[in-house]
């Protein structure tokens, strides 16, 4: 009989026997407290133990919103992160800091230097909608390390790996529920040797963007496609 193991797609802890309900399909993380449902480990883990132990290889072709290419010996992937959230982000921020801006220049000492709070929040959103309208994600990986950069804004996440340290490469599922609806997003991680798992991009929008830069990555480096607890697979 199979074991199956319980991932917590927030910490990336296992999750123990107690805190899993398999009839009500929810989990709870004693690490992070993090409350999800199991169905896609439970689904990817019946589906592991009725196929042969190695993970099947993708063939994913490049997505929209991908470019890939190798130049001197190292990979390039860009990601492009435009998309109509970021955009709504910006649009909603030019009122509100109209709002604010009115408010600062009519109100009294010191009732105007509360619009301060509303004003950064402003341009927090702002900022927001800017960066994700124009922002590229640029992932390179040659012989001796792995490297991520957001370009041209900042924004965080920027790191480095050596390439010496990756074990395995592997993309996650993130799934909120509300009301009714469903929205799901996509992470990409790498395995270190010593089994510790990596974010190296998050919330990507497209499946297939996910599984096309894990599959790019680990034919550059060689890496075999095995299977990881809580990963998807196609």
């Amino acid at each position: 009989m199979s074991t199956i193991q319980i991932i917590c797609p927030n910490c990336q802890q296992q999750v123990g026997a107690n805190d899993v309900n398999i009839a009500s399909t929810i989990a709870k993380c004693s690490h992070c407290n993090h409350l999800f449902h199991i169905e896609d480990q439970l689904q990817q883990s019946d589906d592991l133990s009725t196929s042969s132990p190695a993970k099947k290889q993708l063939n994913m072709p490049m997505p929209k919103g991908i470019e890939t290419y190798e130049w001197g010996g190292e990979l390039h992937i860009e990601q492009k992160w435009r998309h109509w959230l970021y955009l709504i982000f910006g649009i909603f921020s030019l009122p509100w800091l109209g709002a604010v801006a009115a408010w600062m220049w009519l109100a009294p000492f010191p009732l105007s230097l509360f619009g301060m709070i509303h004003g950064t929040v402003g341009l927090i959103f702002l900022y927001i909608g800017i960066t994700g309208w124009l922002n590229v994600t640029h992932i390179n990986v040659n012989q001796y390390d792995l490297s991520i950069q957001h370009k041209p804004l900042w924004w965080f996440g920027n790191k480095t790996i050596p390439t010496s340290n990756i074990k395995q490469v592997y993309c996650q599922v993130n799934i909120k529920r509300n009301k009714g609806s469903e929205t799901r997003n996509y992470d990409v991680f790498v395995m270190t040797q010593d089994d510790k798992s990596i974010k190296i991009l998050s919330q990507l929008m497209k499946k297939e963007q996910a599984l096309y830069i894990e599959q790019a990555i680990e034919r550059f480096l060689q890496i075999e496609n095995t299977p990881v607890s809580g990963a998807i697979n196609e």
